[in-house]
């Protein structure tokens, strides 16, 4: 499966807000994790799923207005680290 980041609109002092909305999404879809930046007003939400529009759906189905949706990747750390390089 893909991994996506959602990016949600947050308010500043919700914190019980971005559970809530995390909570609605999973059982749509699987959250990997969610990350919310008070300051911003932003939340992201990082799912798995098969293509981009099963998340756009588990969104809908939530009652979530997305700010936007992109794959992402993840980097496991595993890769060799060249000497030298900064």
């Amino acid at each position: 499966m893909t991994e996506y980041m959602i990016e949600l609109y947050a308010p500043r002092d919700d914190c019980d807000g971005v559970a809530a909305t995390t909570a609605r999404l999973s059982r749509h879809i699987e959250v990997v994790r969610s990350i919310f930046v008070a300051e911003d007003e932003t939340c992201f939400v990082f799912v798995k799923a098969a293509a981009v529009g099963d998340v756009h759906a588990a969104a809908a189905r939530a009652q979530l207005e997305l700010e936007r949706v992109v794959e992402t990747t993840f980097d496991t750390g595993e890769r060799p680290i060249l000497k030298g390089a900064s």
